[in-house]
C-alpha cells in the first residue's frame, strides 16, 4: 500500500490561519462509540447539532425520576444557533432523529470480541411550547453520560459549521486531535460514517465524486471554520484510492488585543 499526497493544508512557509475566538469553552465528553456510528440515513446539518445538544446536556445533568432530559427550547437554540421560532423545523428535525438507527463503534478492529450494537439514540422525544423532553436509549445511556475514551466537543464551534459533513469529519478528527493524525479507513466505510449508510450511494459510489463534493468542502470549512486544521492523506492500492486518514494540528488561539 503506498501513500499519496495531502490537501488541505497551508502553502509552504504559510502561516496556518488563527483561531480567533474570544468565547468561552462549552465543550463536552462525547464517547468515542459515538463518534464512531455509522447512522443508517442521512443526518442534516441541524440533526447533527441537535444530537450534540442532547447528549451535552445529559451528561451536564441528571434525568428526572422517570428517566427523561428535559432541555429548554430556548437554551437549545442558543445551543445550535437556530432560530427558535421556527418550530415546525425543529420538530421535522426531532422527529427523523428520533427514528434515525446507529450502528455503534465502526472503528473497532475487526477481531474484537465487543458485539455488534446498533440503536436509535433518542427513542422518545416530546416537544412542548418552551421546551423539550427525550430519553436515551438504555443501550448507551451509562456510556453517554460517563464516557471513558472521549472526544472533546466544543459546542462554540459546532455552531460554526454550515456544511453536515464538515461537522461530522471534524469530530472524528477530534477524537484524535492529541495524536496528531487519525486512524485510517476505508473510504468507502468513512463515507457511510459522515453521510449514512444509504445517503447518495449512487452519487458517491466513485471515489473522485466524494473527494470533490464532500471532503474537499469540508477540508476548507474546517480550516477557516474550527479550531483543528487537517489535511487529507490518501492510501492506495495500484491506482485506485482504498483508504483515507486526517493529519490533524491545533491552531493556536490568537492574542488579546
Amino acid at each position: 500500500m503506498t501513500t499519496a499526497g495531502t490537501i488541505g493544508r497551508p502553502p509552504e512557509g504559510q502561516q496556518i490561519a488563527l483561531f480567533t475566538s474570544r468565547e468561552t469553552p462549552d465543550a463536552f465528553r462525547k464517547a468515542v462509540q459515538i463518534v464512531h456510528s455509522k447512522p443508517k440515513q442521512p443526518l442534516s446539518l441541524l440533526q447533527r447539532k441537535l444530537g450534540n445538544a442532547w447528549v451535552k446536556h445529559a451528561v451536564e445533568n441528571a434525568p428526572d425520576e422517570h428517566g427523561w432530559w428535559v432541555l429548554g427550547i430556548r437554551g437549545l437554540a442558543q445551543d445550535v444557533g437556530f432560530d427558535s421560532n421556527n418550530r415546525g423545523y425543529l420538530k421535522e428535525s426531532a422527529e427523523a432523529l428520533m427514528r434515525i438507527v446507529f450502528e455503534w463503534d465502526v472503528m473497532a478492529a475487526a477481531t474484537s470480541k465487543r458485539p455488534w450494537k446498533a440503536s436509535v439514540m433518542f427513542p422518545e422525544v416530546e416537544i412542548h411550547s418552551d421546551h423539550i423532553r427525550y430519553q436515551i436509549s438504555s443501550q448507551l445511556r451509562e456510556l453517554i453520560v460517563k464516557p471513558e475514551i472521549y472526544a472533546l466537543i466544543d459546542m462554540n464551534v459546532v455552531r460554526r459549521f454550515r456544511r453536515a459533513p464538515s461537522l461530522a469529519i471534524w469530530e472524528f478528527c477530534s477524537r484524535y486531535e492529541k495524536i496528531g493524525q487519525t486512524a485510517e479507513v476505508a473510504w468507502e466505510k468513512f463515507r457511510d460514517m459522515i453521510l449514512g449508510e444509504t445517503a447518495e450511494a449512487v452519487t458517491y459510489r466513485e471515489y473522485k465524486y466524494f473527494k470533490a463534493k464532500v471532503l474537499k468542502p469540508a477540508v476548507a470549512e474546517i480550516n477557516s471554520e474550527s479550531n483543528l486544521t487537517i489535511s487529507l492523506v490518501e492510501s492506495k492500492m495500484g491506482k485506485r484510492v482504498a483508504g483515507l486518514r486526517f493529519q490533524i494540528a491545533k491552531k493556536h488561539l490568537a492574542e488579546e488585543v
